[in-house]
């Protein structure tokens, strides 16, 4: 497909960012800005894009993997919280004082130490202050931040838009680099169909040309069969690529409406009135975890919580688990055991 006139437009700003880009990572890959270590073996989930490749479910995977043996603790920015500086997420915290994500991250692991912050560093060693027996901190979206030596890295590209089929922005949708994947400890191409056959995969790997010394995996996003016998649902999105979730329930539900925003929504009066109009004549509003964060926060939208139907989803590896778990659980136990001598 030829590029649209307007996005040409746009290239000569994307090479000037990506001149700033290069800069900027030289510095750092020539210890003129140094990055910091932290006594504790940590995992970074990252990507290229802006957004919609999964990262929030694959830290969720890595919590389920990894606390069966382990004492897990998760940092991240919290994008779009009020609070300032390094944050320890409290259960009377909301998605206000953290961030959506992080906030849904907690409501299903209250038992994972989980930390907001900007300054990573700071961050991780606030944690092991207050949990000093913490085994591996995961860390959700920092394979940007340099100031931070991670002891793993993984970048997720999605299958129906790799990093290398992309642009930088503001022509494409990459913050980053395609050839900073190098960078990586492994590639995890996310939002595989479950119709993929053998030959797509292969195309898949073809394209990203995955250096040897780098793992390549392969994830899929499932979403729960649903029972409700609702005649008209809507479906509320603010998420970076609700497609394939609306792909799921239109299936079911032939007769959804579907209210779209852009990620991390904040729903002002205008979109509650809107919200508030097509509840008169829905039975059933469904909605994602992320998303449901952030409308319990609405004081006008309080009735309607009982409606909401929030549609989980999970990350499988497939045929890749087996390789996936001993891939992680490899890292934790040798950085410990290298800690400990």
């Amino acid at each position: 497909m030829q590029p649209s006139f307007w996005k040409v437009l746009l290239a000569p700003f994307s090479a000037l960012y990506g001149l700033g880009l290069l800069i900027w990572h030289d510095l750092y890959d020539t210890h003129i800005l140094p990055a910091k270590e932290v006594p504790v073996p940590t995992i970074g989930v990252g990507n290229l894009a802006v957004g919609g490749t999964g990262k929030t479910p694959h830290v969720e995977y890595l919590i389920r993997l990894l606390s069966l043996n382990y004492h897990v603790a998760v940092a991240s920015l919290g994008y779009g919280r009020t609070t300032r500086d390094v944050h320890i997420v409290q259960d009377d915290d909301t998605a206000r004082t953290v961030g959506d994500e992080l906030m849904q991250m907690h409501r299903k692991f209250p038992h994972i130490p989980m930390v907001a912050c900007k300054n990573r560093v700071k961050g991780i060693k606030a944690l092991l202050a207050r949990y000093p027996d913490t085994d591996v901190v995961i860390l959700d979206d920092a394979y940007q931040y340099h100031h931070l030596k991670c002891g793993l890295n993984m970048v997720l590209t999605a299958a129906d838009n790799l990093y290398t089929d992309d642009h930088l922005l503001p022509w494409g949708t990459l913050r980053d680099l395609p050839l900073r994947s190098h960078k990586a400890d492994a590639i995890i191409v996310t939002k595989c169909s479950a119709e993929m056959q053998p030959i797509d995969f292969r195309v898949l790997k073809n394209k990203l040309s995955v250096p040897t010394f780098q793992k390549l995996f392969f994830s899929r996003m499932t979403y729960p069969e649903l029972k409700y016998s609702c005649q008209h649902p809507i479906l509320i999105t603010g998420i970076a690529n609700p497609a394939p979730l609306h792909q799921h329930l239109v299936a079911q539900y032939p007769t959804l409406q579907w209210l779209s925003f852009m990620d991390h929504h904040r729903f002002n009066n205008m979109d509650v009135q809107r919200i508030l109009r097509l509840s008169q004549t829905c039975d059933t509003i469904f909605t994602t975890e992320k998303d449901f964060e952030r409308l319990r926060m609405v004081e006008s939208l309080q009735p309607l919580l009982d409606r909401i139907v929030v549609v989980p989803v999970e990350v499988t590896m497939g045929e890749d688990q087996p390789d996936f778990a001993r891939f992680i659980t490899n890292y934790v136990s040798e950085s410990l055991r290298t800690l400990k001598k």
